[in-house]
Order: structure tokens, then C-alpha cells, then sequence
């Protein structure tokens, strides 16, 4: 009886988890700071208001951003020489 119980509460848990970290999956939000010599970053965002920011600086660095849905923003501040960014946009269909 105890070990149904236990198992029962167990389950409740994971469920209520579960559903709080799905309620959270859109509006996500990275900040990525790097100093120095050849730093690389790469991020991708997929979905409904996202943020991206890195914040580089020194020499070398290099960033990549994709993003596809609606409502992005990626934001890439680079400080220094011989660094570069790339952003790819990824178009939706009509």
C-alpha cells in the first residue's frame, strides 16, 4: 500500500513538472559573454519570442545565429579584430 502511494505522488510530480517546463519552452532567453582569443558561439532558436545575445571581445571570435519562427531577436556585439558574425535567416512559407 505505502509503495502504491509513493509511486502515485511520484507520478503526480513528473506530471505537474512536465507541464511547467512546457509552459516555458517559448520566451527562452541565452546571454553568452566571451574575452579573449579565438571564442566561438553558435546558437539556433526555434519557436515564439526567443533572445539570443553574445557579447565578444578580443580577436578571432566568431558567432553564428539561426533562428526560425516568430518574434526572435539575436543580438551579437563584437569588440576587437578579426572577428566575425553570421546570421542566416531562415524564411517561413506563406
Amino acid at each position: 500500500m505505502m509503495k502504491r502511494t509513493i509511486l502515485a505522488l511520484g507520478a503526480i510530480a513528473l506530471t505537474m513538472t512536465g507541464g511547467l517546463t512546457a509552459a516555458q519552452a517559448g520566451g527562452s532567453s541565452v546571454s553568452i559573454f566571451q574575452y579573449g582569443l579565438g571564442n566561438g558561439v553558435g546558437g539556433a532558436q526555434s519557436g515564439y519570442a526567443n533572445r539570443l545575445t553574445v557579447d565578444q571581445a578580443g580577436r578571432y571570435n566568431s558567432a553564428i545565429s539561426n533562428q526560425r519562427g516568430s518574434r526572435n531577436l539575436t543580438v551579437i556585439g563584437q569588440r576587437g579584430s578579426r572577428n566575425r558574425a553570421l546570421r542566416p535567416v531562415t524564411r517561413r512559407r506563406a
